[in-house]
């Protein structure tokens, strides 16, 4: 009977460390998408608020901001249309403030090097009489991973209501 029990130990031994080893990976595992989607939250948390946010005092600093933010095509076309954003946020002297709700982002969907979350925006207008004006929007931030960056970056971003 000692001899079954000293053979039968090793391998209870071995199923019990293969076992530790899988649960281990698998958190390992569930731990870094769970990294991830999180980080991808707040990406598009920050990017929805900066593409909001408009200071004709420093416009350039937002649309700096936002170019930081993006990445690919949608880079290349904020770019495009930073000196006719800048020109009329100046000429029209506005002021909007944005902030996102504390539950105000929405994961999507994350599939390894996109990600898409809905964010809910809240932009306070300054009008010229001091008076304020907040409109509420509704955007989907598209996001790719940026490899050379580790972080994520907007790839697209469009109104939804």
């Amino acid at each position: 009977m000692t001899t079954r029990l000293s053979r039968a130990l090793p391998a209870a031994l071995a199923v019990v460390l293969v076992a530790l080893l899988g649960a281990s990976a698998w958190l390992w595992y569930d731990g870094r998408e769970s990294d991830r989607s999180a980080a991808a939250s707040t990406t598009a948390r920050t990017a929805a608020s900066t593409f909001f946010t408009l200071d004709a005092a420093d416009v350039d600093a937002t649309v700096d901001a936002m170019l930081e933010l993006s990445t690919g095509e949608f880079r290349t076309d904020y770019e495009a249309q930073r000196d006719r954003l800048v020109e009329e946020v100046e000429s029209k002297g506005l002021e909007v403030t944005a902030a996102v709700p504390d539950n105000g982002a929405a994961l999507e969907f994350l599939d390894g090097d996109r990600a898409q979350v809905l964010v809910a925006v809240d932009a306070t207008t300054t009008l010229p009489d001091g008076g304020t004006e907040t409109n509420n929007y509704r955007v989907r931030v598209r996001l790719s991973w940026v490899d050379d960056e580790a972080a994520w970056r907007v790839s697209g971003l469009e109104q939804v209501g």
